[in-house]
């Protein structure tokens, strides 16, 4: 409970809390009975140093708020950028066809080379191949969608820092006024 300092015509100061109010209190230095102000006028009366807050502000609020709120969206959307721009690893085993051919008997083998080698590149794709193909478009364009997202909160956090930053006008008016009083 803050303690307010009640000073006594001898110049000693005496500590008194809000509890006794209009009440009376016996100066601690030369014994004079002094009469304590109702709690309407207690903001008049300068506080004990050691009870006196601080002016900067340990407490959340917006600002510190929107910038946790930057910082969050940025981490998240540079991760997904970074887990959606890693290129798919390759569909094909190359060891196993090898293996394959090596198995196959060698007019199996001449017969499939004869039939690639006469029936061209243009071919429709496989539902493997169409797969792969919408996983790189979707994954370049999802990556810079999600880069973009992540620089908005990377300054979204910068203005939170700034606003939690700047001395707040409320404060700063609160205690002219304090001071104006006293």
């Amino acid at each position: 409970m803050p303690a307010y300092q009640l000073r006594c015509v001898c110049s000693a100061v005496n500590l008194v809390s809000v509890g006794q109010a209009g009440g009376t209190l016996a100066c601690q230095a030369c014994g004079k009975i002094l009469d304590i102000p109702k709690l309407r006028n207690f903001h008049l009366m300068e506080m004990e140093e050691a009870t006196v807050r601080s002016p900067v502000n340990a407490g959340w609020g917006f600002p510190q708020g929107f910038m946790l709120f930057g910082i969050v969206i940025a981490v998240a959307s540079f991760t997904l950028a970074g887990v959606l721009a890693v290129p798919a690893g390759s569909e094909i085993n190359s060891e196993l066809i090898r293996s394959n051919v090596d198995a196959a008997p060698i007019a199996e083998v001449y017969k499939a080379w004869i039939f690639f080698a006469s029936s061209g590149v243009l071919r429709p794709s496989t539902i493997d191949e169409e797969l792969a193909i919408r996983r790189t478009v979707l994954g370049g364009s999802g990556a810079q969608l999600l880069r973009l997202i992540g620089v908005i909160g990377m300054i979204v956090a910068a203005i939170g820092l700034g606003l939690s930053l700047k001395p707040s006008r409320r404060s700063s008016h609160n205690a002219t006024t304090k001071r104006a009083l006293v």
